[in-house]
């Protein structure tokens, strides 16, 4: 039976697509952005957290731990010997105080469309459904797809959200099987998209035109296009230019997603080799600055 490795769900949300919603956190994703919220979706296999605060210092984990990965203090796990992508959950499973947790579980289509059908009722008073987030949901595609059409089948809306990088030949059923896309651009200039993402956004741009263009034959599909909105892509040029750019590809308004700085916390927790980048938090004031360099589109600030 096919599996999927998720990461996290988040029941009753509202700011990932139109009414209540479910969102699946799938594990994986090409880009590497240097802010990413979610920085232990980046890994498509399962990471172990240490939360600290959560720590009794009990001992269980340093005893039960199959490859002496964990250190007697507790400050380090040796990642080279610990196990846990292999499947191990020794030290997660016994750990009395749940300071040592897993991102990233597998499941089938079956168990996560279980989870799903508990909310039926809340989709349908609410106009809302199940978005596919992550990560990056179609770095697993084929299990996506499939749980997409079994959502489908039990006539519950469907949602993605993606980076945008992603083979073209799948782009047909990435529409197919979605009602709503949100799409994230990050950066328009090449050589800044690649020095904050690891990647070109070439292949990015080229899908959302095709994706532009599939959803102006159709009537009941919505495309939503997003700005992360972080201190390397706020300027008045940038954001000036990204205007400029959606309304020629005939696209009046966008949302903004404002950083924030929550995720720091997971660098520890994951004990994750990254740059913290500074708490610059946008406040009211900076972001209603901010949308008044949008003369001709609407902006909508996102959650």
């Amino acid at each position: 039976m096919m599996k999927g490795l998720i990461f996290d769900i988040e029941k009753y949300a509202i700011h990932d697509g139109p009414g209540i919603r479910t969102l699946i956190f799938f594990k994986g994703c090409p880009l590497n952005c240097i802010w990413c919220q979610n920085p232990e979706s980046i890994n498509p296999k399962p990471e172990l957290s240490y939360i600290k605060s959560k720590c009794i210092k009990c001992g269980i984990c340093y005893e039960i731990c199959p490859e002496h990965a964990i250190k007697k203090d507790f400050r380090k796990i040796l990642k080279q010997k610990c196990k846990v992508e292999s499947g191990c959950k020794a030290c997660a499973d016994q750990c009395p105080s749940n300071a040592l947790e897993i991102a990233g579980r597998e499941v089938s289509v079956d168990e996560l469309l279980e989870i799903i059908l508990e909310d039926k009722e809340y989709y349908k008073t609410s106009n809302g459904g199940i978005t596919c987030s992550g990560g990056e949901p179609t770095y697993q595609w084929s299990f996506v797809k499939q749980f997409l059409i079994a959502c489908k089948k039990e006539n519950i809306s469907t949602a993605i959200e993606t980076c945008g990088f992603f083979n073209p030949n799948i782009i047909n059923d990435v529409f197919r099987y979605s009602d709503t896309i949100l799409f994230d651009l990050k950066h328009l200039d090449d050589k800044n998209h690649v020095k904050l993402t690891g990647r070109s956004n070439e292949l990015i741009l080229k899908n959302l035109n095709k994706l532009i263009q599939l959803c102006n034959d159709s009537n009941n599909k919505k495309l939503i296009i997003r700005l992360p909105l972080v201190p390397y892509n706020d300027s008045e040029e940038h954001l000036k230019r990204i205007e400029r750019y959606l309304m020629d590809l005939g696209i009046d308004n966008l949302v903004l997603l404002p950083y924030h700085s929550l995720y720091l916390q997971k660098i520890d927790n994951f004990n994750l080799k990254r740059k913290k980048l500074k708490d610059s938090s946008y406040n009211p004031k900076s972001i209603e600055k901010i949308s008044n360099y949008f003369k001709n589109i609407k902006i909508i600030i996102g959650g």
